[in-house]
């Protein structure tokens, strides 16, 4: 069981195996959807592209290794470009009234699951988030974090459609 610990205001988060971090990330400015992290001797960055465009570059100590990107019809997906594969996100909601229990899946299209994210928040809490890995090889567990990406935007874009708007 991978765990993912969050601190200081969704600043700075670490991933967790056996009590062990494998994982650091950071976003480096509060207001910023950038984020850092450091895995196996390697930076990882993930950018915008542009402010207009939703779609996300991945960097690997500077260098352009994928991308994140959004279509209507597919919804978010990874798209690494060494390997050509590609990746999305399934969710199935499991909570209540009082509590948000989701299950998300991570996906190699196929679809070939790859590890599942289980995330809670209860009484508007402390959100939690534990990851099962299905097939995730630990060289991989970069996977993790556009993973946890994908997650966050299925949840901003799933906010944001049940907002209500105002006509004037």
């Amino acid at each position: 069981m991978i765990k993912v610990n969050i601190e200081k205001n969704l600043k700075d988060w670490q991933i967790l195996e056996n009590n062990e971090v494998i994982i650091r990330a950071k976003r480096p400015k509060w207001y910023s959807s950038e984020i850092s992290f450091f895995f196996n001797g390697k930076t990882y960055e993930l950018k915008k592209k542009s402010f207009w465009k939703s779609t996300l570059d991945i960097f690997q100590g500077g260098q352009t290794i994928g991308s994140i990107t959004y279509s209507i019809p597919t919804g978010y997906q990874v798209n690494i470009y060494s390997s050509k594969k590609i990746y999305s996100l399934s969710q199935v909601n499991k909570g209540g009234m009082w509590r948000v229990e989701r299950e998300y899946t991570f996906n190699e299209l196929g679809p070939k699951p790859i590890f599942k994210i289980n995330y809670s928040k209860k009484n508007f809490g402390k959100e939690t988030i534990e990851i099962n890995k299905i097939d995730l090889d630990s060289s991989n567990y970069d996977l993790i974090m556009y993973g946890l990406k994908l997650m966050r935007l299925t949840q901003a874009s799933e906010s944001a459609a049940a907002s209500p708007t105002f006509y004037g």
